[in-house]
């Protein structure tokens, strides 16, 4: 026993070592952990015309610059408005502010106002990493209102800001008045101050409304202030085709092949999708130049319409190019696919005019001029700015101040059995002009020297009226006598004061009213 004891504790002092080697090898061979970084910087508030100075209680936070996810890290600044996030893994990130000071706007850092313009920082190594200050300054907001070119407003218009011309940003959407403010969405409430570009669009793909041109332009953001920025939007001109079946029903998701002349030259025919919509329509503007058209049916239809070039042609060289002579044109046509083996007895059809003056109270007809064959059925269907207008399906039409301001058209629709029915719009009038209503105004006051006269309008309408005014002695004007009221003079003693009154009101006709005479002016 004694003799073997030797021999076990080398072997026990052998797996000792080894044991104790490989121990040493694996804290060797463990990587070290990557130190976590710090961002630290001040945030300071500074009014307009004021020192900055320190902001405590702001939040600061880090978000991956890739911008997905929450914040990283955050806290909250300290006195003087100090702030150190500590245990910021290595990574690239965006700076962001909130809950400042009432009244300031939060921030990106890099005095930007969103993510998409905002100074992307890196921890390396886990670097500690001073920033430059964030000063916060008074929030700034754009209002206005949206109107088309006849001042009616557009609702539903969406407004969008962003920094820089082709970074993202944030919008709002005009109300029923066409009124905006930035300060209404939930990420456009305090601009920084600085220029942003405030673009306005209306989407609208039920072809009911008319488009407009896009708008995009510039616009400067004062601290502590409120920006107003009206648009007037210009419309683009239409051209709607309906696309019938040969039974007259509307054939819904039909294709379109359109071949697009542009720059000159017509470029390749397009097989989009571009589809009809849920009532056979399918909108142009002017896009192009020129547009050739070819009319297809729906997949899975069963009926026997084949389809054709615009117009009535059987291959792209026949077509006839649809085309926007002039601004704000707004046509309609309605194509009638046809089975091959029936085509079509086209109708002979003139396209209507219309006779009178567009103006409240007028009425105007339609002359539809001479349709063949004997026997076809004519319908009428009044229009306002291409609306069709309820129940206004005679020949004649009486103007109303509920259209002042739009175009009338009118579409004639022969019908005969067995012929497949043609529809034809007249040119638009002049916009309607809308009739007001007056009283007439009364001078009140003493007719004597140094005593100042008041004119009393009345009701004027519909809706707001602009009144302008003018005084007159013994019927010459009197320079600068612009006002509502008047003071007498010695000039005055002797004569007879009047006032004419002026109402004026956009897509109505001026109306001027005169009061009565005063009576001679006493010293």
């Amino acid at each position: 026993m004694l003799s073997s004891s030797p021999a076990r504790w080398r072997l026990r002092a052998l797996v000792v070592a080894l044991v104790a080697a490989l121990g040493l090898s694996m804290l060797v061979a463990a990587p070290a952990q990557a130190a976590a970084g710090t961002v630290s910087g001040k945030v300071l508030a500074q009014s307009p015309g004021g020192t900055a100075s320190g902001a405590v209680g702001v939040g600061v936070g880090l978000y991956p610059a890739t911008g997905g996810g929450g914040a990283v890290a955050s806290t909250a600044t300290g006195a003087g408005g100090s702030y150190t996030i500590p245990g910021v893994p290595d990574g690239r990130y965006t700076v962001r502010t909130w809950s400042p000071p009432t009244g300031y706007a939060a921030e990106y850092y890099g005095n930007a106002w969103s993510v998409y313009d905002a100074t992307v920082i890196e921890v390396k190594n886990g670097a500690a990493l001073v920033l430059g200050d964030i000063v916060l300054e008074k929030a700034g907001f754009i209002r206005g209102t949206v109107k088309d070119e006849f001042g009616m407003p557009v609702a539903g218009a969406s407004v969008s800001f962003r920094e820089s011309e082709m970074s993202g940003g944030y919008g709002v959407t005009t109300d029923a008045s066409g009124a905006y403010e930035s300060q209404s969405g939930d990420d456009s409430k305090d601009l920084v101050p600085g220029d942003y570009w405030v673009s306005v669009s209306v989407y609208d793909d039920s072809n009911n409304g008319w488009p407009y041109y896009y708008v995009d332009q510039r616009v400067v953001v004062s601290p502590g202030t409120t920006t107003t920025f009206d648009v007037r939007l210009q419309e683009r001109p239409t051209v709607d085709f309906t696309v019938l079946g040969p039974d007259g029903k509307p054939l819904v998701d039909a294709p379109l092949l359109i071949h697009v002349f542009s720059n000159g030259a017509w470029g390749p025919i397009q097989s989009g999708p571009h589809m009809t919509d849920d009532e056979g329509r399918y909108r142009f503007t002017d896009g192009a130049e020129a547009y050739k058209v070819y009319f297809g049916v729906p997949a899975g239809y069963t009926g026997a319409a084949v389809g054709q070039w615009w117009k009535d042609a059987a291959s792209v060289a026949g077509a006839t190019p649809i085309t926007f002579p002039t601004r704000q044109t707004h046509l309609s046509h309605t194509v009638q696919l046809a089975a091959p083996s029936t085509p079509p007895t086209p109708i002979a059809a003139a396209t209507p005019r219309i006779t009178g003056s567009a103006r409240t109270g007028q009425v105007l007809r339609a002359i539809p001029g001479a349709w063949a064959p004997a026997g076809v059925s004519l319908r009428y269907q009044w229009r306002a700015d291409g609306m069709a207008i309820a129940g206004a399906t005679a020949p004649t039409f009486r103007v109303s101040n509920a259209h002042a301001g739009k175009r009338f058209t009118v579409t004639v629709t022969g019908s005969k059995s067995g012929l497949a029915s043609v529809a034809r719009t007249s040119a638009p009038t002049a916009r309607a002009i809308g009739t007001l209503t007056a009283t007439t105004p009364k001078i009140s006051g003493k007719a004597k020297k140094g005593k100042k006269l008041t004119i009393k309008a009345g009701a004027w309408g519909p809706g707001r009226v602009r009144l302008s005014y003018q005084w007159f002695r013994n019927g010459k004007k009197i320079t600068k006598a612009r006002k509502a009221s008047y003071t007498l003079t010695k000039r005055d003693v002797g004569k007879r004061l009047t006032v004419k009154v002026t109402g004026t009101r956009t897509s109505y006709a001026t109306v001027v009213k005169t009061s009565k005479k005063t009576a001679k002016v006493r010293k």
